[in-house]
């Protein structure tokens, strides 16, 4: 009795899947040809609008504010090296003049090292490259509070080839500023 019962549930289901499946078909409808609408009937010529008054010579517009001009530029260190180069102090003198005249904004300064040693190694000597310029900077007259330092050591190179130019490059104290 269970099988026949259960039989005709089964039947029962799949008789109404089907109907329920064809019911909800996609209907096919034909399109018929649109009348063709009739053309637009004249449109009598609007009256010409009347002509404004001389017109007033007016002031002129003043150019939008520039925002000031980033002038910060990076320092350079010799090989596995922390002191500021001396043909580096016009890069620190440059960077300490527009933050004086821009005293809201702060900056980042990141360390950065060549490829060659340990990333360790490197982090250490991108560190103490962040600080020489961090101090430079406030002996120059930069508010501490408005520098921040951070070592990215030889892990965000500028330059990615293997030779002393691309090294150069490479081996820096690079100024961010910030809002």
């Amino acid at each position: 009795m269970f099988n026949s019962r259960f039989d005709s549930s089964v039947r029962i289901l799949a008789l109404a899947a089907i109907f329920l499946l064809t019911a909800c078909g996609k209907k096919v409808t034909t399109a018929t040809p649109a009348a063709p609408t009739p053309a637009p009937a004249p449109v009598a010529a609007a009256p010409e609008p009347p002509k404004p008054a001389a017109v007033q010579p007016t002031q002129p517009v003043a150019a939008a504010p520039q925002p000031p001009q980033i002038n910060l530029r990076d320092v350079f260190f010799n090989y596995d090296d922390a002191a500021i180069r001396s043909d580096q102090a016009p890069a620190t003198q440059e960077s300490a003049a527009f933050l004086s005249q821009n005293s809201k904004d702060k900056v980042l300064i990141e360390g950065h090292c060549d490829e060659r040693g340990s990333a360790m190694y490197n982090l250490a000597l991108g560190e103490r490259r962040a600080n020489a310029v961090k101090e430079t900077l406030i002996r120059q007259g930069v508010d501490p509070s408005r520098i921040r330092t951070v070592s990215y050591g030889k892990e965000k190179p500028f330059c990615t080839d293997a030779n002393e130019q691309c090294w150069q490059q490479n081996r820096r104290g690079h100024i961010v500023a910030q809002k």
